[in-house]
């Protein structure tokens, strides 16, 4: 039986996007036993947990995403991993290992280059490296009962009865959030239609936000479980968020989900694999006319 090594340094949406290409080099290579390397963050144990098709996941030593749009900082990262997979074959004996990795140039800049590889989705970019075909683009992720019963429990404990809706408005840098003065009104409208707003946050991006949401009817979901954040955006309605791994997790878990995209190319080559999702290319003038559209179809 072949032990093979898949490392994978990028974000949780994108480990979310690479799931059905490796369920499908699972199903194509059933006996061989597949280990994922990702940087070193508890997180994405997590969301490997329920996976059937692989062993275990192990960290790197980075404890961030390898800088890959800045080609000096990427060098250093880059011998870094080399180290830690030299090491990673010493102790379990891999037979092969897969090194994969989108980009290395700043997305300004591939955002600018009409080539084929910056275009392509991510989930097809995987399979190729994987040497696979992929049939479905379908999330292979799940969530547990008890995990389902968290959430209960938890809006139980919250005195939370009126539907739920997510927001994620807070990406991983300023140029992938949304401005606090079109989140605001967009909040308000959901009030109007008597949502209760879930926004989710983790520690560092709720520390970032120059202005917090606060109410009666909102409900800040600050953590960095994601199993638990995954569970609560199961009892959503639907969800509108950024770019990020709460919209990944919404179309995993099937729920209908606002996505918006900051550049055309990361709608093309990040969006969520899932029909209830509405890809939305950001446009301030006519972002709130969108959205307050996408809402009114929920009801």
């Amino acid at each position: 039986m072949k032990h093979v090594l898949i490392v994978y340094l990028h974000g949780i949406g994108d480990h979310l996007l690479a799931m059905p290409a490796i369920h499908a080099y699972k199903k194509h290579h059933p006996h061989t036993k597949i280990t994922i390397m990702t940087v070193h963050n508890t997180s994405y144990i997590d969301l490997w947990k329920h996976s059937n098709d692989i062993i275990r996941t192990i960290f790197s030593s980075l404890t961030k995403n390898p800088r890959y749009g800045h080609p000096s900082f990427w060098l250093k990262d880059y011998w870094t991993l080399r180290r830690d997979i030299i090491k990673a074959k010493a102790q379990y004996n891999f037979d092969k290992v897969h090194f994969i990795i989108h980009y290395t140039l700043p997305a300004a800049l591939y955002a600018k280059l009409p080539l084929k590889k910056y275009t392509t989705h991510k989930s097809i970019l995987v399979a190729k490296k994987l040497g696979v075909h992929l049939p479905k683009h379908n999330y292979v992720f799940t969530i547990s009962a008890a995990e389902k019963k968290w959430a209960d429990a938890y809006f139980k404990q919250q005195h939370i009865k009126k539907k739920l809706v997510g927001l994620h408005l807070t990406g991983s840098s300023p140029n992938k959030s949304l401005s606090y003065n079109l989140a605001k009104p967009l909040i308000e409208k959901l009030h109007q239609q008597n949502y209760h707003v879930v926004i989710f946050n983790d520690p560092s991006s709720y520390k970032r936000e120059k202005h917090h949401y606060t109410g009666k009817d909102i409900t800040n979901f600050i953590s960095t479980e994601i199993l638990k954040t995954a569970a609560i955006v199961n009892t959503c309605q639907f969800l509108i968020c950024v770019d990020s791994a709460i919209s990944h997790l919404a179309g995993a878990l099937h729920k209908p989900v606002f996505c918006i995209y900051f550049r055309n190319v990361w709608a093309l080559n990040s969006a969520v694999l899932d029909t209830k999702a509405r890809i939305y290319t950001f446009d301030p003038a006519t972002f709130l006319t969108e959205a307050t559209a996408f809402i009114h179809s929920k009801k």
